[in-house]
């Protein structure tokens, strides 16, 4: 559950992009805090999304300790040289335990049976190594409070993951998209106790 309190200010705003394709990605596996790095693709894909970004004038780039999201942020940074990068243990991916390597089908299916609530007990994540749901949201809560601090006087860029980004939905109670991609650009803008986002393709 959200604590407004917690944050740095009643109002603010916040970019946020996924990190560019792996070669795992690339190949349909599950990463989850697998130290991938960025295929070919993913190194254009970020720069890409540089360019797009550069007239945000972004002064703050918060990354996920991830190699995969400290690569992409360092090509964004190469457009907004005004920019610092900070790194948020929060913002890493989630844990999927054995399904870390395996094709990503399977990471689908354990999702679809956890939201109809079929396997959320810790049994089931404890049988797979799972990070469970209650640890991750809480996770991603502590992210949150730690971006409004930066993200309340600055342009502030978020460079993290896929299953984070559906986790910031879940816990702001905003519209998920079926799939956030390498190539969109998210405007997270909260106002008073109300979240609600702008998405980019590219």
């Amino acid at each position: 559950m959200i604590d407004e309190n917690n944050y740095k200010a009643k109002k603010f705003n916040f970019h946020y992009v996924r990190h560019g394709e792996t070669y795992w990605n690339k190949q349909k596996l599950c990463q989850g805090v697998k130290d991938i790095e960025l295929s070919k693709q993913g190194e254009q894909d970020a720069t890409i999304l540089s360019k797009h970004l550069k007239d945000k004038e972004i002064q703050v780039i918060i990354s996920s300790p991830l190699k995969r999201a400290i690569s992409t942020a360092k090509i964004i940074q190469k457009s907004c040289t005004s920019s610092d990068i900070i790194i948020c243990d929060e913002l890493k991916e989630r844990n999927f335990g054995k399904l870390e390597g395996l094709p990503n089908s399977l990471m689908y299916e354990f999702e679809k049976l956890e939201m109809q609530s079929l396997i959320r007990n810790k049994n089931s994540y404890d049988a797979l190594e799972i990070e469970s749901w209650d640890s991750f949201s809480d996770r991603i809560l502590t992210a949150l409070e730690f971006i409004s601090k930066y993200a309340d006087k600055n342009n502030t860029l978020v460079v993290s993951h896929g299953r984070v980004f559906n986790a910031i939905c879940a816990v702001t109670n905003t519209d998920l998209i079926k799939q956030l991609t390498h190539l969109n650009i998210i405007k997270f803008k909260y106002n008073n106790f109300i979240w609600n986002y702008d998405i980019k393709t590219i």
